[in-house]
């Protein structure tokens, strides 16, 4: 650089001290197979914070400016984690908001990958027990994108292998099925969920 005309002036000794600007750099959010992407990379200046925006003026709190979360099909995003397919420390939440970890690593990072998590999403099934004249039992079950087993929750974590039948006067229970009067059977005469 130049010597400033100031310093010309002074003709004794001087001492010159050295200042650092924070480095610049970035976080590539590995989205793994989303089907819309989101928001992709993320900003930080060293020791200070990350942004949302390369003009660094979108700064990332836990509870402010939150990325655009990516979509994958038959999923729901679970957040962006330290290591491959979404294991290690959460950086981001499910919300799209950072963490508190993700702050601290964030801001030494000098190019850092964060990797999404990605959980099966839960279907509801619903019992049509009463076209064909039938009445009570069980309404409402839940399957796993993608999965056999059968859950009686929205979060599909109470598993189950049987329902309540409904019941129908002078007649028994046969199943269910897709159609009204056909279709594939899902559950067995007994209620007992089959594994489709």
């Amino acid at each position: 650089g130049s010597i400033s005309s100031d310093l010309l002036a002074v003709p004794e000794n001087t001492t010159l001290y050295a200042q650092w600007k924070a480095g610049n750099y970035f976080i590539l959010l590995f989205r793994d197979s989303a089907t819309s992407p989101g928001t992709w990379q993320l900003y930080t200046t060293y020791d200070t914070n990350v942004y949302l925006d390369s003009n660094r003026s979108q700064a990332m709190t836990t509870s402010a400016n939150p990325i655009t979360k990516p979509i994958r099909d038959n999923y729901t995003f679970a957040g962006y984690y330290s290591g491959s397919g979404g294991t290690g420390t959460e950086y981001i939440d499910a919300n799209g908001y950072i963490t508190s970890a993700g702050l601290s690593a964030g801001k030494e990072c000098t190019s850092c990958t964060w990797y999404a998590k990605w959980t099966k999403s839960c279907y509801q099934i619903t019992l049509d027990n009463t076209t064909n004249g039938g009445t009570g039992g069980t309404t409402v079950l839940y399957k796993l994108y993608n999965s056999t087993l059968w859950y009686s929750d929205s979060s599909c974590s109470t598993q189950v292998t049987t329902i309540t039948k409904p019941t129908k006067t002078n007649a028994s229970y046969s199943s269910h099925y897709t159609g009204a009067s056909s279709g594939a059977q899902y559950i067995s005469d007994s209620g007992t969920l089959l594994s489709k």
